[in-house]
């Protein structure tokens, strides 16, 4: 939600705070499970961090834009890449993150469109080669 949407809803009296003190209790809750994401990253450990990964997303961070970028970007930024990638997650919260920002965000927007890049590159090299991704066994 941009700053000014929810100063006017401040302001107009519809701001509701008990909803939105659920949604940041559930973020603190969850800080643990996002830095774990992360690590199991870093440690090349991405059959435990993509399932986490999708349940962060969909779960206590979905209303949280700079998690949602900042899940996104550790899976597709190109000067990082993990040995492989969950495209459809770093899409989806790349998504989710625009969808929060209003579309105005310029890091969210680069990041979405490389994520969307990559998947799109991923699947026609999927179709032309089997399953195999670029960036498989590539080091970080």
């Amino acid at each position: 939600m941009a700053l000014d949407d929810a100063l006017d809803k401040i302001v107009s009296g519809g701001w509701d705070l008990e909803a939105w003190t659920r949604i940041y209790a559930r973020e603190l809750e969850a800080r643990p499970a996002l830095k774990q994401f992360h690590s199991l990253m870093l440690d090349w450990k991405y059959d435990q961090a993509y399932p986490l990964g999708h349940e962060l997303v969909a779960g206590p961070f979905s209303h949280n834009a700079i998690a949602l970028y900042d899940i996104a970007r550790r899976i597709a930024d190109p000067g990082h890449l993990p040995r492989r990638q969950d495209l459809n997650l770093a899409l989806e919260a790349a998504e989710r993150a625009n969808d929060l920002a209003g579309g105005r965000d310029e890091g969210i927007l680069q990041i979405l469109a490389i994520a969307r890049s990559q998947r799109e590159q991923a699947s026609g090299v999927a179709g032309s080669q089997g399953n195999k991704l670029p960036g498989e066994g590539r080091r970080e």
